[in-house]
């Protein structure tokens, strides 16, 4: 495999959301509900 990725890969990787930000989201979201 080539060490530099695609541009293609690249960008989804750069827009695809990590676990970390799913549960900020998460979390973001029930404490507006919550409140």
């Amino acid at each position: 495999m080539p060490e530099a990725a695609p541009p293609q890969s690249a960008h989804l990787y750069i827009m695809a959301p990590s676990q970390d930000e799913l549960k900020y989201n998460k979390t973001a979201t029930f404490r507006l509900l919550c409140q």
